[in-house]
């Protein structure tokens, strides 16, 4: 059986590959380093014992309606854009099905990426977030479906406890968009940490806007572990116009300047960059006298919360009025004016009486998650029957 990696591209450019078939080897299936305007469209990865597609230093680089399953590492790793000048790399992954993989489906780093209307499912680590998590600036991660995602406990003992399923680490000066997701049965019967989004070690002034979150977070542990966000030390995230669906807990965690990330990026400078300031105007909050400024906010507006008996749930230092919560419409059992909330629809009708309780736009629901094209690599989706750990 190949040990090797079944395609490896340096420096190339202009590349279509087409509705073909990797399967089966020990290995990892590509590599690409420094490649631009290359495109993958309609193929189909599957049993890799290492990796799937590792983008390096990549420009223009586009996975489009393929279906990769049953991988063990990471299935694909995307890197490409300039943080010293903030060039995009116009990297892209959409319409992709990742299902029943052992690590991380996504990894994403640089600036410019864009990550859409991907269905993750039955994956034991994070959807977007591994490898070196999501790092960078200007990414959007959008009209993705998101399922059943995160590490058990009777596989990984000890594992579970500090991951997102979706998230970034380390560096507040990163910047990405999360919008228009679904997530749904993440942490169901788990404890110890399993967030839907997670913005750990300082991340800041992150957008999660439009999303669905239904039965997200740790539901065994009401006063511990994660809720369906969990930030770590960040501030200025915004989260609005969201819909939360029995989620345990909404948001955990809160803003914390004595985490040591703020120290180390301050020294690093790119807090104080010209091009920075100039692009991410709410940087120049995080200084006070030269110094971390040691109060801050995080944003939590007009959101659809249903059966969720913990909203906020301060962690790491974070008193309680570090959270802004503005036109919040909370119902306990009540239907807010969905389609058909019994069968998972949470399309607002147009007479929805939460229209008339707070500004919200409805979410367009119907967008999220894979859509038939020539280029997808099979129509109807159906998932495959072997498991992750059966490469």
């Amino acid at each position: 059986m190949l040990s090797q990696v079944m395609v490896s591209m340096d420096k190339v450019c202009h590349v279509r590959m087409e509705h073909l078939k990797w399967d089966l080897s020990r290995g990892d299936c590509m590599t690409m380093k420094s490649c631009s305007d290359i495109l993958l469209a309609g193929c189909s990865l599957s049993r890799f014992a290492m990796g799937g597609i590792d983008v390096q230093d990549g420009r223009m680089v586009g996975i489009l309606g393929c279906d990769v399953t049953d991988i063990a590492g990471p299935a694909v790793r995307m890197n490409g854009g300039d943080r010293q000048r903030l060039l995009p790399a116009g990297n892209f992954i959409e319409n992709c099905l990742f299902a029943r993989l052992a690590g991380t489906a996504v990894g994403i780093n640089g600036v410019g990426n864009r990550v859409a209307h991907n269905r993750f499912v039955d994956i034991e680590d994070s959807a977007v977030y591994g490898i070196g998590g999501l790092l960078g600036n200007d990414h959007v991660i959008e009209f993705n479906d998101v399922s059943r995602c995160g590490l058990p406990l009777d596989r990984h003992p000890g594992a579970a406890g500090d991951m997102g399923v979706m998230g970034s680490y380390g560096d507040p000066t990163y910047r990405a968009i999360y919008r228009y997701n679904r997530f749904a049965e993440i942490g169901v019967e788990l404890d110890g940490g399993h967030a839907a989004i997670r913005l750990d070690d300082a991340i800041s002034g992150m957008v999660i806007y439009g999303n669905v979150f239904d039965r997200c977070g740790d539901s065994l542990k009401p006063n511990g572990g994660m809720g369906a966000l969990n930030y770590n030390a960040g501030r200025d995230n915004i989260c609005d116009n969201n819909i939360f669906i029995r989620c345990p807990k909404v948001q955990t965690g809160g803003f914390n300047p004595n985490n040591d990330c703020w120290e180390r990026i301050l020294k690093k400078g790119t807090m104080t960059d010209p091009l920075y300031l100039s692009r991410y105007p709410d940087l120049k909050n995080y200084l006070k006298d030269g110094v971390i400024n040691t109060s801050g906010f995080n944003h939590l507006w007009r959101n659809i919360i249903v059966d969720c008996p913990v909203i906020v749930r301060p962690g790491f230092g974070a008193p309680i009025e570090s959270f802004d919560l503005m036109d919040l419409a909370v119902y306990a059992d009540q239907d807010p004016g969905f389609v058909a909330m019994a069968k998972g629809d949470y399309r607002l009708a147009k007479d929805a009486p939460v229209l008339n309780r707070i500004g919200f736009r409805p979410i367009p629901v119907e967008e999220i998650g894979l859509y038939e094209d020539d280029y997808r690599a099979s129509w109807p989706v159906r998932l495959p029957e072997t498991k992750a750990s059966e490469p």
